[in-house]
């Protein structure tokens, strides 16, 4: 048979050594057996069987024929050598090879390992199932061959239950002494056999032992029981173990002697002695061994439980990211050593409420999705600001979950979150980038046109006037076809740097695209701020702009849709885009209102344009006759320059 239980730490004996330990060992419990504790051929105790199955498990030697031959003679000579009929003596060593077999095979091919300790109340299960269904079986074989060889009349039930007990007793007690005693003796001896409180517990035992059979009290039986718990109990299956071997070689040596022989109504009184040990040392197993596997599971289980805490509690103490496990109250039962490093607190400072620490705009968000899991079994993602130590935002992302609330009913949270300031810095610069005109860091189309329905709203519950203005530098055509791209650029970075301070702090200049920009301005009460900004626009542009080196002339038109919020976006600078387009068409460098938008348009504005008029066909003029009077191509540029400072000032002038 193959060997399908490997056991670390096993007995590891050469196959010869196997056989004559085997052999000697079956041979001379058997021997001890038939000739010392036998009482009216009846066994008290069998010893042979637990030790094979002990040493066959123990060993994980697989059942060869040899060893097979090995354990059926070491059991048949010494029953034939004590006055067996050899028949009669094969027939019972064949019986208790069987019985050998069956346990060590059902052990071993439904049980777990027997030395490792985790696997222990499994193992002891599946023992004692094998080891009941062989004694079964092995004492109804028994008593047929006990009638055969003996008639009828020797079988009767206190032969049986005799039979029965000895052999579940012997197999209990050796077998299990041999295999928890290979697999703990080492450990258990250095613990604990220098535990004060284990050999207090043995003397009493010993002591309760001796006194009860010594004096022969029956009706304080149950008082070596106490003792026998408590070992049982405070050292699991190596105290149980110690204490059933205790009471089986004091019952049993007690009934040899004479001293424990307590007389059972119905039955002889050979047979009533050799009855009641048994059953009083049965009774003492039955007692002791379920709760010592037990109580070892247990012992083992909460050293798992302590070693898995040790283990995530290392894990959750050294790991970047940050473990709290968060009360209904708000206090924190466990904050992870990461405090320290994302947010500069000891896990102590943060075990109370701090509601100061989280940012105002995600603590209702944070409420209302934490408050479910209070009550609820389930899970949650969420993103939060925290304050540093230092002051600073920390951005973390968690993940919540339920668990069962270390007091009272409910549930507690426990989530684990993670620095993410680096990813949300990124995305909000996407974002920016998204939103901003990477040539002069101004809004771009799609972000104005956003703030101007979110100021259309407003208006609407204001009452007040949204203004658009639409804007267009004059001239900057011949500054990118003379000087090139890179010199328009220039320029439209300076004039988006000119315009800045001339804003309002609500005020959303963009630029649409080219040499567009967009105006937004809101709160206003009519006209008259629109007038007082353009006037500031045009000043701003007076002097003149320094392009690649040159002195340039830059005007802007400027056209004007005023609005109180009951039109929407696409209206509002559709009209602005038109009152541009007729300044365009009737002369630039002035400003025009939307006549559909205003009910009357400004005289100022009006004067200002016919000013305009007539001052540019002036200043044209000049320059024609300048440049047909000079005729020098070289000069040119520079009597421009002049003549446009000239129409800056006069406009000046008449504003």
């Amino acid at each position: 048979m193959a060997d399908t239980s490997v056991v670390p730490g096993r007995l590891r004996v050469p196959q010869p050594w196997l056989l004559l330990i085997l052999a000697a060992g079956v041979g001379g419990l058997n021997l001890l057996s038939l000739a010392f504790v036998t009482i009216e051929g009846i066994p008290l105790l069998w010893l042979s069987s637990g030790f094979a199955v002990g040493l066959l498990v123990a060993s994980a030697a697989p059942l060869r024929p040899a060893t097979l031959g090995v354990l059926l003679l070491a059991l048949a000579l010494p029953a034939w050598q004590l006055g067996e009929p050899p028949l009669s003596a094969l027939g019972y060593a064949l019986i208790h090879s069987l019985e050998t077999v069956l346990v060590v095979w059902g052990v071993r091919r439904y049980g777990g390992r027997l030395m490792v300790v985790e696997e222990v109340l499994r193992s002891s299960l599946v023992a004692g199932m094998a080891t009941l269904a062989a004694c079964t079986l092995a004492t109804l074989l028994a008593m047929l061959l006990r009638a055969a060889t003996r008639g009828a009349d020797a079988v009767d039930l206190v032969a049986t239950l005799s039979w029965f007990a000895s052999h579940l007793i012997g197999l209990v007690v050796v077998a299990g002494l041999i295999t928890v005693g290979l697999a703990q003796t080492a450990r258990w001896r250095r613990r604990r056999l220098r535990d004060p409180g284990f050999l207090l517990a043995w003397c009493l035992l010993l002591l309760a032992l001796l006194g009860v059979l010594g004096s022969g009290l029956y009706a304080l039986l149950f008082l070596p029981f106490l003792p026998m718990l408590w070992l049982a109990f405070r050292y699991g299956l190596p105290g149980a173990l110690l204490a059933a071997v205790t009471v089986v070689l004091a019952s049993g040596a007690a009934a040899v002697l004479g001293r424990f022989a307590p007389t059972l109504p119905g039955l002889e009184g050979a047979l009533s002695a050799a009855l009641f040990p048994q059953l009083y040392a049965l009774t003492a197993c039955l007692m002791m061994l379920p709760m010592a596997v037990m109580m070892t599971e247990r012992a083992h289980l909460a050293s798992r439980l302590k070693r898995s805490e040790a283990r995530y509690r290392l894990m959750a103490d050294h790991a970047r990211d940050l473990v709290v496990r968060l009360r209904a109250d708000g206090g924190r039962s466990y904050v992870s050593q990461a405090a320290r490093s994302l947010l500069g607190y000891t896990p102590e400072e943060l075990t109370e409420p701090r509601r100061e620490l989280f940012h105002a705009e995600d603590d209702p968000v944070i409420r209302a999705t934490l408050a479910p899991l209070f009550t609820s079994a389930g899970s949650a993602s969420i993103q939060f600001r925290m304050r540093h130590r230092d002051g600073h935002w920390v951005w973390l992302e968690a993940l919540a979950v339920s668990v069962p609330a270390e007091r009272g009913e409910g549930f507690d949270i426990v989530y684990s979150a993670r620095d993410i300031s680096a990813r949300v810095a990124a995305e909000q610069a996407l974002q920016a980038q998204a939103r901003t005109d990477a040539l002069t860091g101004l809004p771009n189309r799609r972000e104005f046109n956003e703030r101007l329905q979110r100021a259309l709203q407003r208006a609407r519950r204001s009452g007040l006037a949204v203004a658009v203005f639409a804007l267009d530098l004059d001239h900057f055509k011949a500054i990118n076809d003379e000087l090139g791209h890179a010199a328009g650029d220039e320029a439209l970075r300076d004039f988006a740097a000119r315009m800045r301070p001339t804003l309002r702090e609500a005020d959303v200049l963009a630029r649409l695209g080219g040499d567009e920009f967009a105006l937004l301005m809101e709160n206003l009460a009519g006209s008259a701020e629109c007038e007082a900004a353009a006037r500031r626009f045009l000043a701003g542009m007076r002097p003149p702009f320094r392009v690649a080196g040159e002195a340039r002339m830059l005007g802007v038109s400027i056209g004007i849709a005023l609005g109180r919020g009951d039109l929407d976006a696409d209206a509002m600078l559709a009209a602005a885009d038109a009152a541009l387009y007729r300044v365009k068409q009737s002369g630039r460098g002035r400003v025009q209102q939307a006549q559909s938008l205003l009910g009357g348009q400004s005289a100022l504005f009006g004067e200002l344009a016919a000013h305009r008029v007539h001052l540019v066909a002036l200043l044209v003029e000049q320059a024609h006759r300048a440049l047909v009077r000079l005729g020098e191509r070289v000069h040119l540029r520079d009597q421009l320059a002049v003549l446009g400072g000239e129409r800056v000032d006069l406009s000046a002038h008449l504003l």
